[in-house]
Parts: structure tokens; sequence; C-alpha cells
């Protein structure tokens, strides 16, 4: 039948959205933030236990708390992103703590130390909405000759947030090397929802009780929750003005996810496939409980940092394997369309939630400049490269932020005797310029649900943080 590819259309080329495409969008700890992570080799506070748990044996200061708040604004635009003309916007503004942390080292024990973190790795929200109405020619004139009043509806709401918890062991094995392994539990959450609505009607009709009205609504809901387990292990080297660092993480283990999947579709009086008979019809379902999974791959990662005089440079480069396709959430098999005999559609292979991630290199550079023994003056640059691949969409998928960022940070700390405190300010951009719309409400076709084909778009995205950390030391 007609019917069946206009209907995958319509399900497979609206995908759900996120910010979990990169790494490195989050940093932990003040100094470390500032620097833009490039600290895997000089890492010496307890940052160290999410960067280089290596470095815990050669942190001076046997008790050290470390903590950190982000506040940040975040502004994505989509020009002609919902058709031309219609531009998507969205504007967040978040607070968020990066990093509450301590370490501890027993005086007889003086090689040891262990340490705690609590860290938000990711935290992202998007709201976008259009609309657009006026007189156009968009049913079939065969069974509605004439313009129609067309209205056209979109909007949605995204977030993420994954925090981060865990423990971390170092051992001072000289004065030079420490060694050290961490393993670190990680919470992620994650919500969409999706609204569209289209209608026209007949502008000019004999009667009332006989013109065409013809209408698509759709409601989509996804929320995620899953549980994983990572573990790190680092060493470092400490060659006075020279200092290395190298991690290894491995990949996630899954330890238990749940999830919701739903999807409601009603078409009314809608002539889809041309052939002059408009058709009814409704495609809905909704499982709740449903196991999740999310899967982070293997990375390696490696620091430089040399110091001359008063003024610090450090480089970190870091490799993220890839993920092969796996499913997140798989529905039960039931058929979506009612009535039914119209067509068959499985929820289990239309709701599914399935992701590829691809490998990817990030960098980092920074320098740090001491001005006199109470300041001093930091900066970074770091990529944050995405790691998803746009396919042909078949199912839904969880990857909204399909372009690559670059970060820009600076930051100053002032010194005290038993405490530093930090402020910076962080700037990051991204753009995709090939980009399909997330919807076409310009150009609406009655064999497209109202709606036109998706063209191309280009997407900017921008992000000013403040960060403000408070470090303290006991003697």
């Amino acid at each position: 039948m007609r019917i069946l590819p206009v209907i995958l259309i319509c399900i497979g080329c609206l995908d759900a959205s996120a910010q979990d495409t990169h790494y490195w969008s989050q940093q932990a700890g003040p100094r470390s933030s500032v620097l833009g992570g490039a600290v895997v080799a000089g890492v010496r506070d307890n940052s160290a236990l999410f960067y280089n748990p290596g470095a815990l044996g050669l942190i001076r200061n046997k008790n050290i708390s470390v903590s950190a708040t982000g506040y940040e604004f975040d502004q994505v635009y989509v020009k002609n992103g919902a058709g031309t003309g219609i531009d998507l916007r969205s504007r967040t503004l978040q607070a968020m703590p990066l990093i509450i942390s301590g370490i501890f080292r027993m005086d007889s024990h003086p090689r040891h130390t262990l340490g705690y973190c609590l860290i938000t790795r990711d935290q992202f929200n998007i709201k976008m909405a259009a609309r657009n109405e006026g007189v156009l020619n968009v049913l079939n004139d065969l069974t509605s000759p004439g313009p129609e009043d067309y209205i056209g509806q979109y909007t949605f709401r995204s977030s993420v947030y994954e925090m981060l918890t865990g423990w971390a062991y170092g051992y001072k094995i000289s004065e030079k090397v420490s060694a050290g392994i961490g393993n670190y539990g990680a919470y992620r959450s994650y919500r969409a929802d999706t609204w569209i609505a289209t209608r026209a009607v007949p502008v000019d009709s004999a009667s009332q009780f006989t013109a065409r009205i013809a209408s698509y609504d759709e409601m989509k809901s996804i929320e995620l929750k899953n549980i994983r387990t990572v573990f790190k292990a680092g060493i470092a080297v400490d060659l006075n003005r020279l200092k290395i660092g190298l991690t290894i993480t491995s990949p996630s283990i899954n330890v238990l996810g749940w999830s919701t999947v739903g999807e409601d579709i009603a078409v009314h009086d809608m002539d889809i496939s041309g052939s002059g008979i408009p058709v009814n019809f409704v495609a809905s379902d909704r499982q709740e409980g449903l196991a999740s999974d999310y899967k982070t791959p293997p990375s390696i990662a490696l620091g430089l940092q040399y110091t001359m005089n008063t003024t610090m440079i450090g480089a970190a480069f870091e490799w993220f394997g890839h993920v092969a396709s796996y499913n997140m959430v798989t529905p039960d098999d039931k058929d979506l369309v009612k009535p039914t005999g119209i067509v068959h559609l499985s929820s289990a292979q239309y709701l599914r939630i399935s992701e590829y991630k691809r490998s990817v290199f990030n960098l980092a550079v920074c320098i740090e400049k001491s001005l006199g023994s109470k300041y001093v003056l930091g900066g970074s640059f770091r990529t944050n490269q995405t790691f998803t691949v746009r396919d042909s969409l078949s199912d839904v998928r969880v990857n909204f932020t399909d372009w690559n960022i670059s970060h820009f940070v600076a930051g100053l700390t002032r010194k005290k005797e038993k405490s530093d405190i930090t402020a910076g300010l962080a700037y990051a951009t991204g753009h995709n310029q090939n980009r399909n719309q997330w919807i076409n409400l310009s150009e609406p076709v009655e064999s497209r649900f109202l709606t036109g084909p998706l063209g191309k778009t280009s997407v900017k995205y921008s992000s000013v943080s403040l960060i403000i950390g408070y470090t303290y030391y006991f003697r």
C-alpha cells in the first residue's frame, strides 16, 4: 500500500535530541576547568580523581577539599530550521556543581592516598518552538478545490543530565612516580518531548458540514535513566620542570537502566496517497519500565606539562574508541496502527532507540602565569569533537548536537594561606552548515501530513559560562 512509506517518513524522520554527543563538554575542578582539562600530567589537587588517579600520590597536601560551580548560558540558533523564513532558537540559563571532592592520607602510610568525588559530567537543556499560518493550496483539489487556511506548529523540549561519583586510590612509587586506579558510577537521565500539529481548513466551502478539514497530530515522549560504571588507571611522572601523565579508561559496564517511550499520531481526513480518497487512522503506543542501556567507549589520554620560571604550558590528548551500533531501548512488539489492517507497523522496530558512536580525538592546550605570590592567571583552548553519525533515520536516535565545539577559557586564582579562590570565564562555539531541517512548515503538502520535504539548514551554537571555585587545604 502507498500509505506505508508515508507513515515511515512520518515516524522515521523525527529524531530525539540531547547534548550527549561530546566527551569534553564539562570539566572538573576550578583550576582544571580554567586550564581546559589539559592537566593529565600536572594535576596536583583532587580533581586528579577524574583526570589522572595516578597523580594522587604526588599531591603534597594530605587533605584537600575542592568544590566548583558553573553558571552557563547556552544558545542554539537554527536558520530556517522549521522552514524557509522560520528560524528555531533556544536560550537556556543553568547552574551546575562541577565538582565536590576530597582526599585523605594517613601519616602512618604516606605513600597511600584515597579520594572521593561527585562530578557533573553533562547538563544541557533545549527548548524550541515554531508556528506558521497562511492561506495556501495544500489539499488535493479533487476533494477540496481552492486554497485552505493552513496552521502548522512544532514544539520540542529536551534535557540531559549526568552525574559521576566514585573513588580512587593512588600509590607513590617514588619521589617522581605515582600510579593509581579509580572506579566511578555514572547516573544519566534524559527526557525529550515533541509535539507537531498541522491543520488545513478550506477558505471557501459550499457547506460547512461537507468541508474537508484535514489535520495531523503527533506527540512523542522519551524518558531514559541509566546507571553504568567505568574503571580508570593512570600513572604520573614528575621530573621537576617536566611532568608526564598517562591514563586508560575502560569501556562502560551497564548496571541498571529503565525507560519510557510513547508515540501518539492521529491523522484525520487526509489524502496522503494522492488517490483522492482521504483516510483516518491513529498510530499509538506507550511502554513503561523498559530496560535501557548506555555505552561509552575506552579511551587513552596523554598529558605533558613544562614549567619555565613563573610560566607553565601544558597539553593533553585523548583518543576515544568507537561504540558499535546497539539498542538503547527495545520496546515490545505491538501493532502501532489502528484500525488494524491498514498497515502493520511494529513498536519494536519504529519506537526503538539506537546509537552508534564514532571514534574521536580531542586535544587541549593551556598556559598559566604566576603574578607574584598571590595571583595566578590561566587560560586554555580545547577541541570537543562530536561522536554522532547521522545516517538514514530508520528509527529514533538520541543525537541532537551533531557539531564540533571549540572551547576558550580564562581565569584568575587568588591564593591565600589555607585556600584558593578561582573565577573564570568560558566561551564555546560550534556550527553545522549542512544539517537537515527539524521540520518544514513553510512548504506543506498533503502527502507529508501537511509538512514539507526537509531541506538543508545551518546551526550555530554558543555558550558563555562563569566558573567559581574554592579549594581549602587542611594543614
